[in-house]
């Protein structure tokens, strides 16, 4: 059962609300919104994609509520973004849009690929300077010129100074000579004394969750599908 509490946000291909998911059978109810996926409910309209809820939502606008971070969980939250950027180059995948305003960012109190690694690096930008917008009092055009110039934005003055040496290389003319994510997440690690995760046994639990969910949804569409008076679940509040 799916139960909608309010609605967070829309973009060109659909709204993204907070709610909650009963599991009857596991007897638990859990926040879903967006971050782990659960599953996909298409039995009825409209469509539902259920995933956890990131509880600080957007990157960019939890920089511009919480100017006093520290460096510390600055590099702290590049370390993470890092992390996530190394597991989808590792799948081989591009995320082609990576910003701050894509980044979710919880309260787990600890989200061609070197185009990635250049989007990575606008990123750090934004985090040293509280979710703003890079280039400033830049036109997309004056962008295209002045990067196409050579001209690169400067690394944060009060970042480590290990950092700010890797933030240079992020946006290097040849993509030959930026660096990739898993050695981004390295250097990143030894600055922030941060431990690595065992993605590998995140990755098989989540498996091994969605396979259970998958299966009784199936159970449940077979029985429907063979004529049960059992009610549909109808999300509430939509």
């Amino acid at each position: 059962m799916i139960t909608i509490q309010a609605k967070l946000g829309e973009g060109a291909f659909g709204e993204v609300a907070a709610g909650t998911m009963n599991f009857k059978r596991r007897g638990k109810t859990v926040k879903v919104a967006v971050k782990q996926f659960y599953g996909v409910a298409v039995m009825q309209e409209p469509l539902y994609l259920v995933m956890e809820l990131v509880s600080n939502g957007a990157l960019d606008s939890y920089l511009k509520k919480n100017e006093d971070l520290s460096m510390e969980k600055r590099v702290e939250m590049l370390l993470q973004v890092a992390w996530g950027l190394e597991y989808i180059h590792g799948k081989p995948m591009l995320h082609r849009d990576i910003a701050a305003r894509n980044c979710l960012y919880g309260d787990g109190k600890i989200c061609l690929q070197k185009t990635d690694i250049w989007s990575y690096g606008i990123l750090c930008w934004e985090v040293f300077n509280n979710g703003a917008e890079p280039y400033p009092g830049m036109t997309p055009a004056d962008v295209a010129q002045q990067v196409s110039s050579g001209y690169r934005m400067p690394p944060h003055p009060l970042a480590p100074f290990e950092v700010q040496t890797l933030t240079t290389r992020f946006c290097a003319e040849n993509p030959n000579d930026r660096p990739t994510a898993p050695e981004v997440a390295q250097i990143l690690q030894r600055v922030t004394g941060v431990h690595r995760p065992n993605f590998s046994a995140i990755a098989k639990k989540e498996a091994e969750e969605l396979l259970l969910m998958n299966t009784a949804t199936m159970k449940n569409y077979s029985h429907r599908r063979k004529g049960t008076q059992r009610k549909p679940c109808v999300p509430k509040g939509m």
